[in-house]
C-alpha cells in the first residue's frame, strides 16, 4: 500500500476517531471470541449464549477473520458461508434446524449433506445470528471453549499450517512450545512505575521488537494502537508519539480515551520531513500517560481486537526505500503481546 494512501486513511481516521465511542455495544457479559490469536469486536450486536448453551454470533466479524465469505439472502431468508480456500461452503436458515454443508471433493464434484442443528439461526435487533462451532469446524478450524473466561478461540486450518511451517524451519521449537516472540516483530508495554497515589502519572510505553525481522522494509512511518484500561481508575492524561526513542511532532495522528467504553485508540503516521531517523530500530514508539483517579489494583494491556467496522485495534507500519508501504496487523505478521501491566497490584 502507497504511503499517500495510508496517509489519506488516517486522516480519515483521525477526523472521526474522538466521535467513535457510545456506539459500539457493552461487551463485558457476552463471550468473548478469539480468531487466530485476534480477538473480535463487535460493532451493535454482542455474542450471545442461546437456551441449548451455544454460542450465536453475528454474521459478519467472526467468519471474515476466518476469511472466510458470507452472504445473506433476502428472499430465502438464509445465509451463506464459504471457506477461505473454496472447498466448504455452508447454507444455514432462519429459524431452521438443518444446515446444508457442500464439499468440493474434485473440480467438478460437489457433495452435500444436511447437518441438524441444536440452535436455529435467528435475528435478534436486526442481526442474524448463527450457531458459532457448527460452522467454524465445518471449516475444519479448531474451536475450543474455557468456561471461566467465556472465551471461545478459534485456530483456522490455514493458521494452524503457517504454525507448522514455522517450527519446521526452527529446530528448538515445536507446535505446543510456539513462541512468535522468536520469530516475528512484537509490540509490547512498559510501565516507569506500577505504584502510584492518586493524581500522579504512571508512563505506559508501547515498544517494538524484533524489526530486523521484517524483510524489505527498512523504514518507520507509523502505528496504531488500543490499549484496555479501567476509565473508572484511569485517565488519559496524554499521548506522545516517539520515532527510534526520540520524540517527534510532525506527524498526524489523533487519539480517543473512550474508544469503545473499555480502550484507548491511539494512531499517528510519521510525515516526511521529520525530525527523526526513520530507521526501523527496536524501541519506543508511543507513550501514554495515566493519571491514577482512585487507588487500588488496576490494569492495562494492549489491544489485540479486530472490530467489524474499524478493523485492527493495533498495527505497525512500515515503507521501503521508495516509500511504499505497507501495514502488519495480521496475526502472521506482528505478534501482540497483551500481558497486562498491574497498578497498584
Amino acid at each position: 500500500m502507497k504511503l499517500k494512501k495510508i496517509i489519506a486513511v488516517m486522516i480519515a481516521l483521525s477526523s472521526t476517531l474522538s466521535g467513535i465511542c457510545s456506539v459500539f455495544a457493552s461487551e463485558e457479559v457476552a463471550p468473548k471470541i478469539v480468531v487466530n490469536d485476534r480477538l473480535i469486536g463487535f460493532h451493535d450486536q454482542s455474542p450471545v449464549i442461546s437456551e441449548t448453551e451455544r454460542v450465536l454470533v453475528p454474521l459478519r466479524g467472526v467468519f471474515e477473520a476466518m476469511g472466510a465469505e458470507v452472504r445473506w439472502e433476502e428472499s430465502t431468508r438464509s445465509v451463506y458461508v464459504q471457506s477461505m480456500d473454496n472447498i466448504n461452503r455452508m447454507r444455514l436458515y432462519i429459524d431452521n434446524p438443518v444446515m446444508t454443508k457442500y464439499t468440493l471433493t474434485s473440480i467438478t464434484t460437489v457433495e452435500s449433506e444436511e447437518i441438524t442443528l441444536d440452535t436455529v439461526p435467528t435475528i435478534m435487533n436486526d442481526r442474524t445470528m448463527i450457531p458459532l462451532r457448527v460452522v467454524s469446524e465445518n471449516m475444519n478450524a479448531d474451536v475450543s471453549w474455557d468456561d471461566e473466561t467465556k472465551t471461545v478461540t478459534i485456530k483456522t486450518k490455514e493458521y494452524n499450517k503457517y504454525i507448522e511451517g514455522v517450527v519446521a524451519e526452527n529446530e528448538d521449537m515445536s507446535v505446543e512450545n510456539y513462541d512468535p516472540k522468536k520469530t516475528m516483530p512484537y509490540f509490547y508495554i512498559e510501565a516507569d512505575k506500577t505504584t502510584a497515589a492518586a493524581g500522579e502519572i504512571v508512563t505506559i510505553s508501547l515498544k517494538v521488537a524484533n524489526t530486523d525481522k521484517i524483510e524489505g522494509y527498512s523504514l518507520y512511518s507509523g502505528m496504531s494502537a488500543g490499549f484496555f484500561y479501567d476509565n473508572e481508575k484511569l485517565s488519559v492524561a496524554s499521548t506522545t508519539a516517539v520515532v527510534n526513542d526520540v520524540v517527534t511532532t510532525n506527524i498526524l495522528g489523533a487519539n480517543n480515551p473512550e474508544f469503545m467504553n473499555n480502550s484507548l485508540k491511539y494512531v499517528y503516521i510519521v510525515m516526511p520531513g521529520t525530525d527523526a531517523d526513520q530507521t526501523l530500530t527496536d524501541g519506543t514508539i508511543a507513550t501514554v500517560n495515566f493519571e491514577v483517579l482512585q487507588e487500588g489494583a488496576t490494569e492495562v494491556s494492549l489491544s489485540n481486537r479486530i472490530t467489524t467496522h474499524i478493523g485492527h485495534d493495533t498495527s505497525l507500519l512500515v515503507a521501503d526505500e521508495e516509500h511504499n508501504s505497507i501495514s502488519l496487523d495480521k496475526p502472521e505478521d506482528l505478534y501482540i503481546d497483551t500481558t497486562p501491566i498491574i497498578i497498584n497490584g
